[in-house]
């Protein structure tokens, strides 16, 4: 990747009950990047998680609410579909933060084709996930 702050773009990790957490983060302003390129590093950030625990499968929170502009290019749209299809994703909850952002995640579950749900609640999204 060319420009290493894309990393501070995002926050990959696992929670203490086990939901593999992704928060979109702000982007200063001042800051030129392509959203391909946030999604090519946050594609590999989560295969490591999976790498380091192959066994273990994952309901995933994706947290958009903080962003306050968003770009859906192909490209990026291909890599998190890739994502969302991994095997070790067994359900994700999709927070939004405005309209805009239902559509384009709603572009993505479609093609995952997975157990993925919108929400605009939080409390909502973890109660889904933790459920059956």
């Amino acid at each position: 990747m060319e420009n290493p702050e894309i990393k501070n773009l995002f926050k990959l990790f696992v929670d203490e009950e086990g939901i593999l957490n992704l928060v979109f983060l702000p982007e200063p302003g001042t800051l030129q990047f392509k959203e391909d390129e946030r999604a090519q590093l946050v594609m590999e950030a989560a295969e490591e998680i999976f790498r380091r625990n192959p066994e273990r499968h994952y309901a995933v929170l994706v947290d958009n609410t903080l962003l306050k502009k968003f770009s859906f290019p192909a490209a990026a749209r291909k890599t998190y579909a890739r994502l969302s299809a991994n095997p070790q994703i067994k359900k994700a909850a999709v927070l939004y933060g405005n309209q805009f952002y239902r559509v384009a995640v709603g572009l993505v579950l479609r093609a995952a084709g997975q157990n993925f749900r919108a929400f605009d609640d939080k409390n909502e999204a973890l109660e889904w996930l933790k459920g059956d």
